[in-house]
């Protein structure tokens, strides 16, 4: 598995990463309408800007990508701000890899918003639970956790 920076090159298969992990992995723990409603929130075109302005790092295997990790470093604090793996390739070790790079980079304290499926994950990695959002999506009500 190799780490590669971001390029706009990536950008229409990590959105489709996103969706699919969306579909496939969150849908266990979101509604069939909230997963709806977070995937037409997105904007494509601020999701290139952003993961280009981020340091953002996608781990790959041949030609295949498997997850990415973007983190928005600002002056007091960063946020971890997208952390998706395919889901054909979850709990295989590629968040952690991909945390702990983006994590080794950083010298501030990290908060990330983190969804009902990854909330287990950042609280074995160290993360505090520090409050419970009701955050909305495309006028749909969805639950996250700031951590």
């Amino acid at each position: 598995m190799k780490l590669k920076n971001y390029n706009s090159s990536y950008h229409e298969a990590l959105l489709d990463l996103f969706y699919n992990t969306l579909k496939n992995v969150n849908i266990k723990d979101y509604s069939k309408e909230q997963i709806l409603a977070w995937a037409k929130a997105l904007n494509v075109q601020e999701f290139d800007i952003k993961l280009k302005q981020n340091y953002t790092l996608i781990a790959c295997k041949d030609r295949e990508i498997l997850g990415f990790a973007s983190m928005k470093i600002q002056d007091d604090f960063a946020l971890l701000e997208y952390l998706f793996i395919s889901y054909k390739h979850q709990r295989q070790g590629i968040a952690s890899l991909l945390c702990e790079n983006v994590e080794s980079k950083i010298k501030t304290p990290i908060i990330t918003y983190a969804s009902l499926s990854a909330k287990g994950f950042f609280e074995k990695r160290g993360y505090m639970c520090l409050k419970e959002n009701k955050v909305q999506r495309s006028g749909i009500e969805l639950v996250n956790f700031t951590m």
